[in-house]
């Protein structure tokens, strides 16, 4: 099974295998064999150059990890969570978007409120002037009589 978490990493962060095989201080079809066939690092080498990728082991090789390690690093993943988009508090979204830093997509069912806040507008019209990519899907209800 390929590590596509690993050769994403890669091209995100505009590195090729031989930069990673230097830093990792390995041969390059060690590292071809870990992104095409999912192989995984012998003990001590993946720990060598995964956070200056700015990522952890555990992000790029899940499956190394006893259970208790997988459950960290899966929830590690998810920044916060509300049981409804009306407790998410305003500034959150804010906060969401000002961040981006090449993509902002939204695709939501029930969320207009953003369309219509100047502040998200703003956002999303400097962001797309810097040349991040802004993509936007509202879904509308329609009553069935």
């Amino acid at each position: 099974m390929r590590n596509e978490r690993l050769r994403a990493l890669l091209l995100e962060r505009g590195k090729t295998p031989d930069q990673l095989a230097e830093a990792a201080q390995v041969d390059a079809k060690t590292v071809e064999r870990w992104i095409t066939r999912g192989r995984l690092p012998y003990v001590g080498t993946g720990s060598r150059w995964p956070l200056s990728l700015g990522v952890d082991e555990g992000y790029i090789w899940p499956d190394a990890l006893g259970k208790d390690e997988i459950a960290a690093v899966s929830e590690s993943e998810i920044v916060a969570v509300w049981p409804h988009r009306s407790e998410v508090p305003r500034d959150t979204w804010g906060h969401l978007f000002s961040d981006a830093e090449r993509e902002i997509g939204v695709l939501v069912y029930a969320g207009l409120f953003l369309s219509e806040d100047a502040g998200v507008q703003k956002i999303f019209k400097d962001k797309a002037s810097s040349g991040v990519r802004v993509r936007i899907l509202l879904g509308i209800r329609t009553a069935r009589w």
